[in-house]
C-alpha cells in the first residue's frame, strides 16, 4: 500500500512539473560543488540528483558562477538552488527545503599569529569572503572589519598563505579541500565554528508545491539509505592536511640511516649505563661524548661516502664516452643519472662543512670585517652589475676569522641568488654598536621572502623558493651555528618583492684593537 501511494505521489508530480527543470549551484566550491570534466560533481550535487530524483520530478543540475546563478534565479530563468543557507534576505523571495547538508562555517588564518576565532581579533583586517553569503552578512555587523570579496577560492587561500589577506571565513569542507590541493601547510581552520547551519534546496515563493515534492525526496533518500551511501562515499575523500611541525618531521626522516643507527646507538648506550646505576652527572657527560662522537661520525661518513661517488661518476663519464652514439634516450637517462650524483656529491659536501663547524675548536683572532666583505664581493660580483656600500669603518672583531669568511660568503652568496629581476643589485652594510651588543646590518634590494616565512630561512635543508636558485637549504644554518658558537646571534627580516635584512648580533666586547 505504501509502494502505491509513492508511486501515485511520483504520477502527480510529474504532471504538476513540466520539464525538464533546472536547479543551479556554485560552480567554485569543491568539495560540495564543482564542474570536472564538463559535468557537476559535488556531495551537494550528488545529494540534491538523489532528491530530485527520488521526487519524481523532470529535472537537471547546472553550475555557474553563484552571483550569476543567484541573478538568474531572481529573473525567472531557472526554477531553484541547491546548497544555499537561508537568511533573512534570502527569505523575501526564497522558500527553503528541510536540510540538505550540515554546513560549518570558520576562520581560516595563518599559522603562527595568535590569531583566535573571534571576529574582534580582525578588526583594522582584510578577511576574504564570498558576496552575498552568511560570512558577508555577518562581517556587515562589524564595520571595522574590511572585507574582500571571494570569486575564486585557490585565489583566496594563496593571498592569506603570502598576506595578502589577514583571514578568510569559508565552509569547513570548501577551506580544508583548498589547504589539501594546494598543500599549504601555513594556513589552518582556527576553532571553534561561528556557525554550524544546514543547507538546502531554494526555489520561488510562489512554488509551494514544488517545495513538497521536493521535501518528498529527500525524506525518500533518508529512508532508503541513498543519503548515507553517498554521505559515506565522500566521507572516504575526507581531507587531511599535514602541520608544519609535520612536514618538518617528515623532511627529518631524509637523514642518512648511518646517522639514524648512530642517534640509536646512542640511546641504547645513555639506557645500558642508566641501567648499571650510574649518576645523572656520568649520563650527562656520557651523552656530551656522544653527541661529539655524531658530529665526528657525520664529517667521517659524509667524508667516507665520497670516494664511492667519485667512482660512480669516473664511470658515468667513461661510459658517456664510450656510448656517445647511443639512442637519445638512453643518453638522456644517462646524463639523469649523473646529474642526481653530482647533486649527491654537493650535498654530502655540504654536511661534511656543516658537521665540521659544531666539532672543530674555535680559533679567535683579531679580523678585518671590513676586508672580509671587501674580499668576498670581488671574487662573488665579479663581472655584474651589483654594487655593495659600505661603511668608513668596521672595527676589529675577535672571531674565527675562517668561519666568518664562510658567514660572510654565504650571506652575500645569497643576496646575489636571490636578487630581483627588476633592478640592479644593491647591498648595504652599515655597523651599530650598543651599551651591550655590537651589530652588522647587510641589507639587499633583491626579491625578499613573505615575511611571515623569515623565520624558517635557518632551519636544516629548508629552502622557501627551491624553483629560482640552486641551492641545498644549509648556507644559512651554517651562519647560525657560526654566529652561536661565538655566542651571538642571526636575524632575518624581509618582505616579498622589496628585499631583505639580515642582523648580525655579538656582545660589544667582541670589538679589539688590530
Amino acid at each position: 500500500m505504501q509502494n502505491l501511494l509513492w508511486l501515485s505521489m511520483l504520477v502527480i508530480s510529474h504532471s504538476a512539473f513540466a520539464g525538464p527543470m533546472i536547479f543551479v549551484g556554485n560552480e567554485n566550491l569543491p568539495p560540495y560543488a564543482f564542474i570536472e570534466n564538463g559535468a557537476p560533481q559535488g556531495i551537494a550535487v550528488e545529494l540534491a540528483r538523489a532528491a530530485l530524483d527520488a521526487s519524481g520530478l523532470d529535472a537537471e543540475i547546472e553550475l555557474r558562477d553563484w552571483n550569476l546563478a543567484q541573478k538568474q534565479m531572481s529573473q525567472g530563468l531557472s526554477d531553484g538552488l541547491i546548497h544555499i543557507n537561508p537568511n533573512p534576505e534570502r527569505k523575501k523571495t526564497l522558500i527553503f527545503s528541510d536540510p540538505l547538508l550540515r554546513t560549518e562555517f570558520v576562520i581560516f588564518s595563518r599559522t603562527g599569529e595568535g590569531a583566535k576565532a573571534n571576529l574582534s581579533h580582525f578588526e583594522n583586517k582584510v578577511v576574504g569572503v564570498e558576496k552575498k553569503g552568511y560570512p558577508y552578512l555577518l562581517l556587515e555587523q562589524n564595520p571595522l572589519i574590511q572585507r574582500h570579496l571571494v570569486t575564486d577560492w585557490f585565489n583566496a587561500f594563496n593571498d592569506l598563505s603570502t598576506g595578502k589577506l589577514d583571514a578568510i571565513i569559508v565552509d569547513r569542507w570548501v577551506g580544508e579541500y583548498q589547504l589539501t590541493q594546494m598543500s599549504l601547510s601555513n594556513v589552518k581552520a582556527l576553532e571553534p565554528a561561528l556557525n554550524i547551519s544546514e543547507s538546502r534546496i531554494a526555489v520561488a515563493r510562489d512554488q509551494p508545491d514544488l517545495l513538497t515534492a521536493i521535501n518528498r525526496g529527500l525524506k525518500e533518500i533518508g529512508r532508503n539509505g541513498s543519503r548515507e551511501t553517498i554521505e559515506q562515499h565522500w566521507k572516504g575523500q575526507e581531507v587531511v592536511y599535514f602541520s608544519r611541525d609535520q612536514l618538518q618531521q617528515q623532511r627529518i626522516l631524509m637523514l642518512t640511516a648511518a646517522l639514524a643507527f648512530l642517534l640509536m646507538f646512542t640511546l641504547l648506550y645513555i639506557l645500558r649505563q642508566y641501567r648499571t646505576g650510574k649518576r645523572l652527572s656520568q649520563l650527562n657527560d656520557a651523552l656530551l661524548q656522544s653527541n661529539q662522537e655524531l658530529n665526528e661520525f657525520a664529517r667521517v661518513a659524509s667524508h667516507d661516502l665520497q670516494e664511492p661517488l667519485r667512482q660512480l661518476l669516473l664511470r658515468l663519464e667513461l661510459f658517456e664516452l664510450e656510448h656517445d652514439e647511443s639512442p637519445t634516450e638512453a643518453r638522456q637517462h644517462l646524463s639523469a643519472t649523473k646529474n642526481a650524483a653530482l647533486r649527491m656529491q654537493h650535498r654530502i659536501t655540504t654536511m661534511l662543512r656543516y658537521s665540521r663547524v659544531d666539532s672543530q675548536s674555535l680559533n679567535p683572532q683579531p679580523t678585518d670585517i671590513y676586508q672580509l666583505f671587501q674580499t668576498n664581493w670581488l671574487d662573488l660580483a665579479n663581472k655584474t652589475e651589483a654594487i655593495m656600500q659600505l661603511p668608513d669603518r668596521i672595527p676589529y672583531w675577535n672571531v674565527d676569522s675562517e668561519l666568518f669568511d664562510r658567514l660572510v660568503q654565504n650571506i652575500l652568496s645569497n643576496a646575489l641568488k636571490y636578487q630581483s629581476p627588476d633592478r640592479s643589485l644593491k647591498v648595504t652594510v652599515t655597523y651599530k654598536k650598543n651599551a651591550k651588543t655590537s651589530e652588522l646590518h647587510i641589507t639587499d634590494n633583491g626579491r625578499g621572502m613573505p615575511s611571515n616565512l623569515a623565520d624558517q630561512a635557518f632551519t636544516l635543508f629548508t629552502r622557501l623558493d627551491p624553483n629560482s636558485a640552486p641551492g641545498n637549504g644549509l648556507g644559512l644554518a651554517i651562519c647560525r651555528k657560526i654566529i652561536r658558537l661565538h655566542k651571538g646571534e642571526i636575524n632575518v627580516s624581509s618582505a616579498q618583492g622589496e628585499g631583505t635584512r639580515f642582523t648580525l648580533s655579538l656582545p660589544s666586547n667582541i670589538e679589539v684593537n688590530p
